[in-house]
């Protein structure tokens, strides 16, 4: 049998137990039987206050160190649900918007054959809700089932974009893109934690713009599209907020976001104000284009700096 502590060792573990409140019965059971043993191995076994307070410190001091830290809860669980949130509700948006494109050009007269989309059998206003459920798909679903479904729907909208043809197809091009992108990009980014769109993707962004803004510029003609004093405005506007996103500063790159959404509110406005029989497709991939790659340099920028901060809590 084992002789009792001297004294001050007693009135130790007793102002030690005390200070362990916090934790379990078991738990303080546990750090006592564990103190108790290294107070029997000091020489005197703690007989004097001073040589426990050397070894121990106070016992406040002590049963800090047994005290649990609660990491402050990051309003979003995962870097990754983050991110596929940052991507996914622009698009959702975009994809309303194109909806309300498709049902415009309904309103103003053209059918589905017209609009070179009587080859898929499904008329144009129910298709353009396509886009909008494979938008929210990664907000309800997560894991291969989200994937799978996402990559089916991307290559049905591809289809949509090939047979509808310019008159209406390439109206989902823009949507396409995002969406698109909703599948690419997470696999991108969480490969590195710190993760962004820097030099060659920016720059292969920015050609993918000038190259839309030419192959309008060239379909209407130098002279035509001069005479066009919109178009040429809203063409020129696009490239240089484009340049922008070379530089990588927020501003530029939600300048260049602004431009696209303006561009595609003028498309949209310019027939309901009686400026336009139709729907201009030029100007609509002008703007669109422009709204997605603005949209994915600002969401890169917002994924590396959120990154960071994950990293800088751990």
């Amino acid at each position: 049998m084992k002789s009792p502590l001297p004294r001050a060792s007693r009135q130790f573990l007793e102002q030690l137990g005390r200070e362990l409140s916090f934790l379990s019965r078991e738990e303080r059971a546990q750090v006592l039987a564990a103190t108790r043993k290294e107070i029997r191995a000091l020489p005197g076994r703690g007989r004097r206050a001073e040589d426990l307070a050397g070894a121990f410190g106070s016992p406040a001091i002590l049963a800090m160190k047994f005290k649990r830290t609660e990491r402050e809860e990051l309003p979003v669980r995962s870097g990754r649900e983050f991110l596929l949130r940052l991507l996914a509700w622009p698009t959702v948006g975009f994809a309303v918007v194109t909806a309300l494109a498709m049902f415009s050009l309904e309103r103003f007269g053209a059918s589905a054959g017209e609009l070179g989309l009587a080859a898929i059998w499904v008329p144009p206003v129910q298709l353009s809700l396509l886009p909008v459920v494979l938008a929210l798909v990664p907000l309800v679903l997560s894991g291969w089932t989200a994937v799978v479904l996402q990559l089916l729907g991307v290559l049905g909208l591809a289809l949509v974009v090939v047979l509808g043809g310019p008159e209406a197809g390439w109206f989902y091009l823009p949507v396409w893109l995002l969406l698109g992108t909703q599948i690419l990009v997470p696999q991108l980014l969480m490969r590195g934690s710190m993760g962004r769109p820097d030099g060659p993707w920016r720059t292969l962004a920015l050609l993918g713009l000038i190259a839309v803004v030419t192959s309008v510029v060239i379909e209407r003609g130098w002279v035509h599209i001069v005479e066009q004093w919109w178009t040429m405005t809203a063409c020129v506007a696009m490239i240089i907020t484009g340049l922008g996103v070379l530089f990588r500063r927020r501003w530029l790159d939600i300048l260049t976001i602004a431009c696209g959404i303006a561009i595609l509110g003028a498309v949209l406005a310019a027939p309901w104000a009686g400026f336009a029989t139709g729907l201009d497709t030029g100007l609509w991939l002008v703007g669109g284009v422009g709204f997605v790659i603005g949209h994915l340099a600002l969401a890169g920028d917002l994924w590396h700096r959120r990154a960071a901060q994950l990293l800088s809590s751990l």
